[in-house]
Formats: structure tokens, C-alpha cells, sequence
């Protein structure tokens, strides 16, 4: 399997992205709390997920490793937006 190298963009675990619509967000710590950050992701795998880096994080940003997409939807919960029922489960 051939290995790509990112030199010049931000690594980050599949576990930190969320997708919502057309848009990608991770959660970027901002002192006690974790801000939204709408990202551009160039490319994403099983494991891995590649955000440009063009300023909406930068390297050494402290960014939610795992979980964004329960922060997302605690998010919505919050806002009233209201989950979706099936998320998660089938019946």
C-alpha cells in the first residue's frame, strides 16, 4: 500500500471530524470550552483525515481527538435542533 506524505497540511484521527450537510467540523479548545470550526478536508480514510491547513486551524492547535460527532450532535440538542430518533440504532 503506497504511503502519502502531508507535508504542509494537518493529520488528524477520522474520530475528530464531523460532517454536517456538505460541511466538516472539528472542535477546537478554547480555554474550559471547544469551539466549531468548519474545516476543509483534502482527504479521509478509515483512520486518518487530512484538514488543509489554510488558517481555520494551524499545527499545535488542541483540537477534540475523538468524539466530534457526539459534540456535534450535543450541539444541535442544545440549540433545539432535536437528534434524530434512529440515529445510531435500526429497527
Amino acid at each position: 500500500m503506497p504511503i502519502e506524505e502531508w507535508p504542509n497540511e494537518i493529520v488528524l484521527p477520522v474520530e475528530s471530524v464531523t460532517k454536517e450537510g456538505a460541511e466538516f467540523y472539528a472542535f477546537q479548545q478554547n480555554g474550559s470550552h471547544f469551539d466549531r470550526i468548519a474545516v476543509h478536508v483534502k482527504y479521509r480514510d478509515q483512520s486518518s483525515v487530512v484538514i488543509a491547513n489554510d488558517g481555520a486551524l494551524f499545527p499545535g492547535d488542541v483540537v477534540a481527538w475523538r468524539c466530534a460527532h457526539q459534540m456535534q450532535m450535543a450541539l444541535k440538542n442544545k440549540s433545539g435542533a432535536g437528534a434524530d430518533p434512529h440515529a445510531g440504532h435500526t429497527h
